[in-house]
């Protein structure tokens, strides 16, 4: 059976109730439905869920789903960050699946084949900062009373690719450093 992902804000009583909506009529459908904001384990904040637990968790199910609906806007940071997630995954298994078809059939032929888009597109090296003057290191905030938060979905997916924030002046080190080596 189809496994259908709904992606869209959750942050607002509102928006859960179109999301509630949108899983009751997918699913009298017939339809298997992954709701991010089901799962308890990382939405309910009273457990303290780390940025990394909602995005493994979240991208798992987009990875697992074979239909991914979006409610896009320009509001939504996490589901914008799904989006460029599944783009990115469907390039690829295009590229490898026109690979695979334009092959004789052979695994030596997809392999050479898979190592040319592996040349053509290489693996990104990823940092990222955030200039935010209210990003500031230790403070203590609680509740409505936090001065900055940046969206735990897509603060995931930027540790996954590259782990904690760095200062833009060490970035910049960083590759000063790696340019020397090569």
């Amino acid at each position: 059976m189809n496994k259908v992902y709904i992606a869209g804000d959750m942050l607002k009583q509102g928006n859960q109730m179109l999301r509630k909506l949108e899983k009751e009529k997918l699913e009298s459908a017939g339809l298997k439905v992954h709701n991010p904001m089901d799962d308890e384990e990382i939405n309910d904040k009273k457990k303290d869920p780390k940025a990394e637990d909602i995005f493994r968790k979240d991208t798992q199910a987009i990875i697992e789903s074979e239909t991914i609906i979006f409610d896009a806007d320009d509001n939504n940071v996490g589901t914008t960050t799904e989006v460029g997630q599944v783009w990115g995954i469907n390039f690829m298994l295009g590229e490898i699946n026109k690979a695979i078809d334009e092959s004789d059939g052979s695994y030596e032929d997809i392999g050479k084949k898979i190592m040319k888009i592996l040349g053509r597109i290489p693996l990104k090296d990823v940092y990222w900062h955030n200039s935010d003057i209210r990003n500031v290191e230790g403070i203590k905030e609680e509740g409505l009373r936090r001065s900055y938060s940046l969206n735990q979905y897509l603060h995931g997916c930027l540790l996954d690719m590259s782990g904690e924030h760095k200062f833009f002046d060490e970035i910049v080190d960083i590759l000063y450093e790696k340019a020397k080596k090569e």
